[in-house]
C-alpha cells in the first residue's frame, strides 16, 4: 500500500468540510485502487492522505493527481479549493519501531 499527500489550499482560507475525504473516496474509480482517504491541517493547507493498493508507488501518485483534480473540479465541498502539490512521503533513514 502506498501513502500519497495531496495539500490542498481553500480559496478564502476557509476550513476544510468534514464530509470531505468521503466526497474525495466517491470520486475514486475502482481501477485507480483507493483505499482510505485522511486528512489533517498543516500550517495554512489542508492535506489529504491518499491511500492506494497499486502495484507501484508511480502510479499511486499519478492516481492521486487525477482524482484530486476530479474532486476540485466536481460540484461540491471543494470546488473552487486549488491543489499546491501531491506526492508520496519519502523517508530518507529506514525507522524501525523495535530498534528503538
Amino acid at each position: 500500500m502506498y501513502l500519497v499527500h495531496a495539500r490542498l489550499r481553500a480559496p478564502t482560507g476557509q476550513q476544510l468540510p468534514s464530509h470531505a475525504a468521503g466526497f474525495v473516496c466517491c470520486q475514486a474509480r475502482d481501477a485507480e485502487c483507493l483505499e482510505h482517504v485522511s486528512v489533517h491541517e498543516s500550517g495554512d493547507d489542508w492535506v489529504l492522505g491518499l491511500f492506494f493498493t497499486t502495484p507501484t508507488l508511480a502510479e499511486a501518485e499519478r492516481n492521486a493527481s487525477r482524482l484530486c483534480v476530479r474532486a476540485l473540479q466536481a460540484p461540491g465541498p471543494l470546488r473552487g479549493w486549488e491543489l499546491i502539490g501531491s506526492g508520496a512521503a519519502l523517508i530518507d533513514a529506514p525507522w524501525d519501531v523495535w530498534d528503538s
